[in-house]
């Protein structure tokens, strides 16, 4: 048993890792205000870990480094603009609600930093959307200031038909994260790297990232090519990885899909969770009111993962089984 709980431990300790690089871009394209809510948000996540702990008398799991993990995480997701205390709801109600009435981040069934976005998605849509302009002074000021400037995501664009060509300029900002976005997830080199890194230290969480980005990938080019007329082009090229990089998609493949308390055990299991968050996640792409679902999909693969594989699987252990009894009935019978 204690051996499982340092296998655990490690796991939040070694993605704790991965955020560093993502926490370095966000200040490098921010300052010091995307620091500054990364630290409001893990603080806001410890203490409603030990205040809650407390108040129902459970042990604090904080030395595994979940709550660290998540406030961060959640601060990246969301703009350079948001209020302080946005971070501090959000990871508030990520570590009281999803994850403390459970135990502890690896006994609840949901992706503690998916679902405190969806929660101020729904709440506090304005604020969760609003992403300032790049290298500009306005960038760090707070939304609804006078001085704020916002900008458009590429996500926003995409999905009110703006983007009819892409330059090679706007495909390498993309690239390096320099568009408007959430303040550490706009960078897809980063998160290619963060990718690599997965495959390296856990490549059974990155057979999650794989099986996702497929789909993703198919249904970005496919859709690019029924828009285009199935030409093809260096801008067709050009479109197809722009929509693979736009949105929520990358932060997905790189942390919320890979996280391993909500992840099936076995390879085959993971290639069609992975693959059901991709196939979600276009659906909700496509008709959401949000801007981009993707902490929702995260959501839905969570909750209807564990029975749709207990009915795939128990049905496919049936049938060996059932193979197995006829076997050796027909042995016997000789």
């Amino acid at each position: 048993m204690q051996k499982n709980k340092k296998k655990r431990d490690f796991f939040y300790r070694e993605m704790s890792l991965a955020l560093i690089p993502a926490v370095l871009m966000a200040v490098h394209l921010y300052g010091g205000r995307a620091i500054l809510l990364c630290l409001i948000s893990a603080v806001s996540a410890v203490a409603s870990e030990a205040a809650g702990c407390k108040i129902t008398k459970q042990r604090t799991h904080i030395s595994d480094l979940s709550s660290i993990y998540t406030g961060v995480l959640l601060a990246l997701m969301l703009p350079a603009s948001s209020p302080w205390w946005l971070a501090v709801i959000g990871s508030a109600f990520a570590v009281l609600i999803a994850k403390i009435p459970f135990g502890t981040a690896y006994s609840a069934p949901f992706s503690s930093a998916a679902a405190a976005f969806a929660f101020l998605s729904i709440c506090f849509s304005k604020e969760t959307f609003a992403y300032p302009v790049v290298e500009s002074s306005a960038a760090t000021k707070i939304i609804g200031s006078v001085d704020f400037v916002e900008g458009t995501s590429v996500a926003e664009s995409l999905l009110n038909n703006r983007l009819h060509g892409v330059t090679a300029v706007e495909l390498i900002n993309a690239f390096i994260g320099s568009v408007p976005g959430p303040m550490g997830m706009t960078s897809a080199v980063l998160l290619i790297g963060v990718l690599i890194y997965i495959l390296i230290r856990r490549p059974k969480s990155f057979v999650n990232s794989l099986s996702f980005l497929a789909v993703w990938f198919l249904f970005c080019a496919g859709s690019v090519f029924y828009d285009k007329g199935f030409e093809f082009s260096e801008n067709t090229v050009r479109m197809i990885l722009l929509r693979l990089f736009s949105g929520f998609a990358m932060c997905i493949a790189a942390f919320l899909i890979t996280e391993e308390p909500t992840s099936p055990k076995k390879i085959p299991q993971r290639i069609l969770y992975g693959a059901a968050a991709g196939v979600t996640y276009i659906i909700l792409r496509q008709f959401s009111v949000f801007e981009d679902a993707g902490c929702f999909a995260v959501l839905a693969v969570n909750a209807m993962w564990p029975v749709a594989a207990k009915y795939i699987f128990k049905n496919k252990k049936r049938k060996e089984k059932d193979i197995i009894e006829g076997q050796e009935a027909m042995t016997s019978e000789k």
